[in-house]
Formats: C-alpha cells, structure tokens, sequence
C-alpha cells in the first residue's frame, strides 16, 4: 500500500525495479542462484542432498503405489522465473551462482519416474498467450488468474495419473 500511495516501502526484504516491479530478496537470491546457500555449503552439497530427496520421493511413490495412492510433486512457481525481465539489478551477491532446484529437479525427477508438475515452466509457456497477468507488479504472489490455470492443469494431470 506505501509503494502504491507514495512510493515508499517499509521492509527491508523487498527490493523495487527499475521498471516499478517489486520481488522480496528470496526471488531475487533465487534468480541470482544464491538461495542454495540457505541450505547447503556448496552447489555440490545441495545436489547430494536433492538426490537423496529424489531419492526419497521415488521410494515413498513406489510405497503408496502398492496401497493404491498415486503420490505426485508440484514444483511451485517462482515469480523470479516467470517474470525475470522485470527483476532489479543487484549487486549484493558475491557467491558463485549455486544450482537451482527448478533446473535440477525436472531431469532427475524423469530419470526416476517421479510423477510431478513443473509451475514455473507452465506459467513460463503460457505468459505472452494469457490475456491476464500472471503476478502482479507489486506482489510476490502469483495472480488469481494464475492460481485457476494451476489449478485446471493440476486436475487435468491429476485425472491424467489417476485414469478417472
């Protein structure tokens, strides 16, 4: 509401485009490949531990398999990725660009035979073919609009999986 009214903001985590777009720091430590550093030491720590979740997931969807349960991933959209033309210049990070999960999962995951849905790469298609805006200019969040495409694709792909 502050940027709105008076171009002002009052938190420290947000970050305004030169083009009045605004992305918390974790988009922006995201798109930068810096947010791998939140969670693991090194890009090649991060991938172990990505592998052991993969891992992980196969085994449990191989689990409720056998009990009748189709279990399936949803990556979540990212704003960073959908709207990247838009994000600030910032020069805060110094850290070599880790890996991102988005890029890293999506292979291992079809390696696998993870069942999953990749948002970021949904709404990346359909964004200059959509008559509405996929996020807004002053909210991390995606638009409302987004929400109910998501929202018929997970259904879709959820009759996909389940054959109903």
């Amino acid at each position: 509401m502050c940027w709105s009214l008076f171009r002002k903001i009052q938190n420290e985590t947000l970050f305004i485009s030169d083009d009045n777009w605004i992305f918390n720091d974790f988009a922006i430590k995201h798109h930068y490949g810096q947010s791998v550093y939140d969670y693991a030491k090194s890009s090649e720590q991060a991938i172990a531990k990505m592998n052991a979740d993969a891992l992980m997931l196969y085994k449990l969807q191989q689990v409720l398999k056998s009990y009748g349960i189709t279990l399936f991933v949803c990556l979540a959209p990212s704003k960073d990725m959908v709207c990247g033309e838009h994000l600030p210049q910032v020069d805060a990070f110094t850290r070599e660009p880790g890996v991102l999960a988005i890029d890293y999962y999506p292979p291992l995951f079809d390696s696998l035979g993870i069942n999953y849905i990749n948002f970021s790469a949904y709404l990346m298609a359909i964004k200059d073919t959509v008559s509405y805006p996929l996020y807004l200019k002053t909210s991390s969040h995606w638009s409302n609009q987004a929400a109910v495409f998501a929202a018929d694709t997970l259904f879709r792909y959820m009759e996909h999986l389940s054959g109903r």
